[in-house]
């Protein structure tokens, strides 16, 4: 891991040195395509050309995804507190809320590549929070016509055909080819993630994404159908990606057992990574320690299928993403349901929160004194700047009063 460090590191200090040249290199070495800087940027006619292409039953399914996902932030925006300002004796204080200007947004690219789907989840929320330049940076190969439909419906301003760390760097600083970025959001590979992690403070970042994980809680009433390919549909992802199942019946969860090692031997060409000793914990177990467990993995995913799922939800403290009852598979919050699927990993939901308009907000404080009111503040003020040995800080304001 120290060594792959190193290497971002000099991948980061090259690009900050040599700029798109640099960039040009990296995609040829890592991507195996021979790019110049001024075709970095995805023209008008290429991106038409390419959304020309696609599938109308694909080009219905993402408009509809579109709609779900701008209603769900709309509302969300509407929740948020707007600038305020709040006065008293000759002192006003408040917040300036406001979005941040720039963004760029990473779409992977590798095994499961084309993903229209982070393209709808990352860029609509970013667009109504009012950020005014969002762009799209990914991978040559990742030029497709479902991504760049899904650029088109998100209403994304510029598309850019370089991906990797090299991409990170790019924005993160700023070259003649790629524009600087306030924030780059998006899951990208463990390279992508490593460039992420140390340009942070460069740059403004959404989240580290870790291995994806689901954890459901269900009793002896719930489909074992549904758990085995909830379970199996979160840990396709990668072989790192974890499945946790807490239930309370052993016979439910030894045919959820049968049904996956079923699967997992019909597909194990076509998904070799697929375990269920290495990527899926099963426990027998009662509801609370279900309830104990899953606050302390603070899952990204958490399903309940539960006869008393809906009480259980306020029992629930760390959690990326909640799914309630048999009807609500982790695939509808994926691709359709509304709220941003980039979610918090690895134990993360603890403290941190899935992508989402707030994401993109920035809120500057607002201070405003008169006369009389410092002169009233002004002694505890000079006293505080006095203690901690900071005597201009205390002067500051006795020149006032």
């Amino acid at each position: 891991m120290f060594g792959e460090n190193n290497n971002i590191a000099k991948i980061i200090n090259d690009v900050k040195a040599r700029g798109d040249k640099a960039v040009a290199e990296y995609t040829l070495k890592f991507d195996r395509v021979n790019i110049y800087p001024e075709d970095f940027l995805l023209s008008q006619q290429e991106l038409d050309t390419a959304v020309d292409k696609i599938d109308t039953n694909l080009k219905h399914a993402i408009n509809h995804a579109a709609e779900n996902i701008e209603f769900f932030h709309k509302c969300e925006r509407n929740k948020i507190t707007k600038s305020w300002k709040y006065s008293n004796k000759g002192k006003t204080v408040g917040q300036i809320v406001k979005p941040v200007e720039t963004i760029c947004v990473y779409i992977a690219g590798g095994k499961y590549a084309y993903y229209p789907s982070i393209v709808l989840m990352t860029v609509i929320p970013a667009r109504i929070a009012g950020v005014k330049n969002i762009y799209i940076a990914t991978p040559p190969a990742n030029i497709t016509p479902s991504v760049l439909y899904a650029a088109k419906a998100a209403k994304v301003d510029k598309v850019f055909r370089v991906g990797g760390p090299q991409a990170i760097a790019g924005f993160a600083f700023g070259t003649e080819a790629l524009p600087k970025a306030d924030m780059i959001i998006g899951p990208g590979s463990s390279y992508v993630t490593e460039a992420k992690r140390q340009l942070f403070g460069n740059v403004g970042i959404d989240l580290i994404a870790g291995p994806s994980e689901v954890a459901l809680i269900c009793d002896s009433s719930s489909n074992p159908v549904y758990i085995a390919y909830d379970l199996l549909a979160q840990i396709e992802h990668a072989p790192d990606a974890k499945g946790y199942l807490y239930c309370d019946s052993k016979r439910v969860i030894e045919k959820v057992k049968k049904l996956i090692e079923k699967e997992i031997k019909k597909n194990k060409e076509d998904i070799p990574h697929l375990s269920v000793k290495r990527q899926i914990i099963m426990d027998c177990c009662s509801l609370q320690q279900s309830i104990d467990k899953v606050n302390t993995i603070a899952p990204e995913h958490l399903q309940i299928m539960h006869r008393e799922a809906k009480n259980i939800v306020s029992k629930i403290k760390n959690a990326g993403a909640v799914f309630i009852g048999k009807y609500s598979p982790v695939a509808a919050g994926d691709y359709y349901a509304g709220p941003s699927h980039t979610l918090p990993t690895a134990g993360t939901a603890r403290f941190s929160s899935g992508l989402s308009v707030q994401t993109f907000m920035k809120k500057t404080s607002y201070i405003e004194y008169n006369n009389s009111a410092l002169k009233r503040d002004s002694k505890d003020i000079i006293q505080l700047a006095y203690t901690e040995g900071l005597r201009m800080h205390g002067k500051s304001v006795k020149v006032r009063t």
